[in-house]
């Protein structure tokens, strides 16, 4: 299938899914082997493949294992510069949960299985993660990963070009 994704001239459309999985104080965030900041692990959209489908693939496809869907968190409109393109980016953040027995629970760090990705997994403390030293993207969630059973569903718009 294809990605929901097309480029003209130096501006690039695309829709994405995004996981966010808590375990106890700690949040599931990954980075490439070649970057040194960390992001959200998730991916993008086919086409004819509803948001919640995109996910649960996304996860068995990066870390080869079972997510369960308890909710859309944040809707975000992004804008921002990578390289010589401008990107406008839609994308969907879920909250996930990994099943109870999941051998990735007990793994502080771990290798992704998606081949050519290159993709590390690191469990990462939440009070860690909002320090202004962290390098997180995208950096206005820093300081949303707090009570997030709670949170109704919002939407962001971030121009950061």
């Amino acid at each position: 299938m294809y990605d929901v994704r097309f480029m003209q001239d130096n501006i690039k459309f695309d829709m994405r899914v995004v996981g966010i999985i808590k375990n106890g104080d700690k949040i599931l965030l990954q980075h490439s082997k070649n970057l040194g900041s960390f992001a959200l692990p998730g991916g993008g959209c086919t086409l004819l493949e509803d948001s919640q489908q995109a996910i649960i693939r996304e996860m068995s496809e990066e870390i080869g294992d079972k997510v369960n869907i308890h909710k859309l968190l944040f809707i975000t409109e992004d804008f921002f510069k990578y390289k010589d393109m401008i990107i406008h980016q839609i994308a969907f953040y879920y909250l996930l949960s990994l099943e109870e027995n999941s051998y990735r629970l007990k793994q502080e760090e771990f290798n992704g299985i998606e081949e050519g990705k290159n993709l590390v997994f690191k469990w990462a403390p939440i009070n860690e993660i909002e320090k202004d030293n962290f390098v997180f993207k995208p950096e206005f969630l820093k300081d949303k990963f707090r009570d997030l059973e709670n949170k109704n569903i919002q939407h962001y718009i971030i121009k950061e070009y």
